[in-house]
């Protein structure tokens, strides 16, 4: 009789620290020790689908959806000392979930969430057993830019608002089990009024915080707090001298910009810092040098993002794939001094496509057509776009009684419909955001992900709580539906998976494995 072979899936760290448990749990079962799960080759694989495997990398989302891939199921996963997991040990689970929470085991309680998430995902289970590990919320839609390529270029802030305190304390009793909030919505996270009270709950709940911000604002004591409670901060930047900017990035100062980023220098160094740059026809000319500038204020990774133009702005001259040749050459020479300087790129071609051989007369007639129209809009073409697609809009509201939460009529629930296979697009897993990473709107709307907000899943206050939202049928549908293999309709414009940022699941067909 043949034994059951258990493989490993842990760094060399988390097999020594496990391995007194890892041998009494083998012996206690009566399996055989197999192979490490990176040395598995691709045909042992293929046929292992039957074996166990003794998961202590919860963190490894590759290796977790290479285990989906290979129709993996049988998974054990240590949650505490002496007590490991598996998909039939559910009961187990919520017994250990309340002995965290009666002891304030934080962290126990956070990687007991993370293994709950990751055994819904293996079985396939539409309705998940964990909460969000990760939720992003939404504290304001105020900003205090009006970016060119902006809604805040013509909305101004009309519409916007903070978020009411007591919606977001209606989050707390899910904030324990998350280990990260990502602080962005539409508006400028810094500007939240009571941004350094929120900072100290997530302290106290042992969060980790990811933000993208424009950097224009920042207290003493949110600067002090950064080393201790951020993981990441994005800061968009989409000029590196004052011209182009302040012309860009309209009611902002490149000073202030600057003096702020040696600041955060200076008291965050090991904070991972990633700069995120809207590329247009505006800024083609400075992409090189702002890998350049990354370097000096102490970026590690550099993000060009190719403007979506907007027909209510009318930009769409600004695209940058209007201007094939000069965009190569540009991510080319930026390529190269990212090399040299030991920055990480993120760009919106593949690196293939920087070799293609690019036509000096073609690049000059691009860098003509650059040239031809006005880089910056002036205030009456600003003012023509609020009075053509803002003020008829204010003005039904105001007759129909609506005025102080005008965002909350920007966006209605999500149609069934939106849910059926998009039609040839197939794909592998799970979207992560409907695992593990909502979106919640100032408004204390719960949507799928932070890309589509026009349709949202549910309402906190009107619908329930979070908690009946998360497992609403409409999340479940929506699981279903990326575990049959097709992406649905809602997710046909998913730039994350278009870009392959997703980590639990890919696209069929040129998609990363």
């Amino acid at each position: 009789m043949t034994r059951v072979r258990a493989h490993l899936i842990a760094s060399d760290a988390e097999a020594e620290l496990y391995r007194d448990e890892i041998r009494a749990y083998l012996v206690e079962n009566g399996w055989e020790a197999g192979s490490r799960f990176e040395d598995l080759s691709a045909r042992d694989r293929e046929h292992c689908a039957d074996d166990v495997f003794l998961l202590l990398s919860v963190y490894d989302l590759d290796a977790v959806r290479m285990l989906y891939s290979l129709g993996v199921t049988n998974v054990h996963c240590p949650a505490a000392p002496s007590v490991w997991l598996t998909g039939r040990d559910e009961e187990r689970a919520k017994s250990l979930e309340e002995r965290c929470l009666r002891e304030n085991d934080l962290a126990g309680l956070k990687r007991l969430n993370r293994i709950r998430m990751i055994l819904s995902y293996l079985n396939r289970e539409i309705e998940m057993r964990s909460f969000p590990v990760q939720i992003q919320i939404e504290t304001t839609s105020r900003c205090n830019a009006e970016c060119i390529m902006c809604g805040h270029f013509i909305y101004k802030n009309e519409i916007a608002r903070h978020m009411d305190p007591e919606l977001l304390e209606a989050m707390d009793p899910y904030l324990k089990y998350a280990e990260t909030v990502i602080l962005h919505g539409y508006g400028e996270p810094f500007l939240y009024p009571g941004m350094e009270r929120m900072l100290e709950k997530y302290r106290e709940y042992g969060l980790r915080v990811v933000t993208n911000t424009n950097l224009s604002v920042l207290s003493e004591n949110v600067l002090r707090m950064m080393p201790e409670l951020f993981s990441e901060i994005t800061v968009s930047i989409d000029g590196c001298t004052k011209e182009v900017y302040e012309g860009i990035r309209r009611g902002l100062s490149f000073e202030t910009l600057v003096k702020n980023l040696e600041r955060l220098r200076e008291a965050a160094p090991d904070v991972k810092k990633i700069l995120a740059m809207v590329i247009m026809r505006q800024n083609l000319h400075q992409i090189p040098g702002m890998v350049r500038f990354a370097k000096r204020y102490g970026f590690g990774t550099v993000n060009f993002i190719a403007i979506g133009s907007s027909p209510y702005a009318g930009n769409e001259a600004d695209e940058v794939w209007n201007y094939p040749n000069v965009l190569r050459r540009q991510l080319k020479e930026a390529a190269g001094e990212a090399r040299t300087l030991g920055i990480e790129l993120e760009m919106p071609l593949p690196a293939g496509a920087l070799e293609s051989p690019v036509s000096e007369r073609d690049l000059a007639r691009e860098w003509e057509k650059i040239r031809e129209k006005r880089f910056f809009p002036d205030g009456d073409e600003q003012r023509a776009l609020y009075e053509r697609h803002v003020a008829p809009r204010l003005k039904e509201l105001e007759a129909a009684g609506i005025r102080d939460h005008y965002s909350r009529y920007t966006s209605s629930p999500l149609e069934r419909d939106a849910l059926r296979p998009a039609g040839g697009r197939m794909c592998t897993g799970c979207c992560d955001s409907v695992l593990f990473r909502p979106y919640i709107s100032l408004d204390g709307r719960v949507f799928a992900c932070c890309l589509h907000t026009q349709r949202y899943m549910g309402e906190i206050g009107e619908d329930g709580s979070f908690e009946s939202i998360w497992n609403n049928e409409l999340f479940r549908e929506m699981r279903s539906a990326f575990y049959g293999g097709e992406l649905p309709e809602y997710c046909r414009s998913c730039s994350f998976m278009d870009n392959d940022f997703l980590c639990l699941v890919k696209e069929d067909g040129g998609a990363r494995v």
